[in-house]
């Protein structure tokens, strides 16, 4: 009997994928709804620097947010937030123009891709009833829901972290997923700063996994990984005199960085 439920699940399995997402975005909409306001200064800074950058401001915020600098000028530059999610915010701002609205939608898709990505690496590595499962339980969690439908960094930053697994996930690695680990390793930087952990693990990774020729795939990937977030080193540089910097020195630890509800 059994045997015979989990082969009518596997026949069945894209349209309760589809369902349970679709559930998610009905979970979503009532708080998506109620909550018609930034939630907290990350959300607020993103939103604000997208702006700023349409009107030819920079990545910039305002004092209220920059509390590393002593100056006085009504917008100074962002120390303390990754560009990635203010760039999607910026070019969505283009289409839309300045509203949160379109920015919660935005979020809620990001959500969304995050539920997708859990469950590709839950359905590679355990399974697809398994996987099923767990996205059962993700997708009703209360940390979900509310990094769902604001623009904030955390969920991007999740389903990125999982599609650098899935690349990852390779007894030996070519060079070909070393490219590859070395892009989504810098976007996953340009999003959050822990990117940089997941960069240093990689780059273990890749050492371990590279076999003949892993010294050689190991600088590809620190290459690859630089060239991705150049721009943004050289801006820190330019602007901060460190290509790493951000505010308080939480480059690499900070403890609302490791919350499980936020990034598990």
């Amino acid at each position: 009997m059994f045997k015979m439920s989990a082969d009518s699940i596997l026949r069945r399995e894209p349209l309760i994928l589809l369902a349970i997402l679709l559930l998610a975005v009905i979970l979503r909409l009532p708080v998506l709804v109620r909550n018609p306001i930034p939630a907290g200064d990350g959300v607020a800074s993103n939103l604000e620097a997208a702006v700023n950058l349409r009107e030819g401001n920079g990545f910039s915020t305002m004092r209220k947010w920059t509390l590393y600098s002593k100056s006085m000028d009504d917008f100074r530059p962002e120390g303390n937030r990754q560009p990635v999610m203010t760039l999607l915010i910026y070019a969505l701002f283009f289409i839309t123009g300045p509203g949160f609205t379109a920015t919660q939608i935005l979020s809620l898709l990001t959500g969304l891709l995050c539920l997708f990505m859990c469950w590709l690496w839950a359905r590679k590595n355990f399974g697809a009833i398994p996987a099923l499962f767990a996205l059962l339980v993700r997708f009703r969690s209360a940390r979900k829901k509310d990094y769902s439908t604001q623009p904030d960094s955390l969920m991007l930053f999740t389903a990125l972290f999982f599609t650098v697994l899935l690349i990852a996930d390779r007894e030996v690695l070519s060079f070909r997923r070393v490219v590859l680990l070395g892009i989504f390793t810098g976007f996953a930087y340009l999003t959050r700063t822990q990117g940089m952990l997941l960069a240093f693990s990689i780059g273990l990774w890749v050492l371990l996994r590279g076999r003949g020729k892993r010294v050689l795939k190991l600088l590809l990937f620190v290459t690859v990984f630089i060239l991705t977030c150049l721009p943004w080193f050289a801006r820190n540089l330019t602007v901060f005199g460190s290509p790493t910097y951000t505010q308080g020195g939480q480059f690499l630890l900070n403890g609302n960085h490791w919350l499980p509800n936020q990034s598990i």
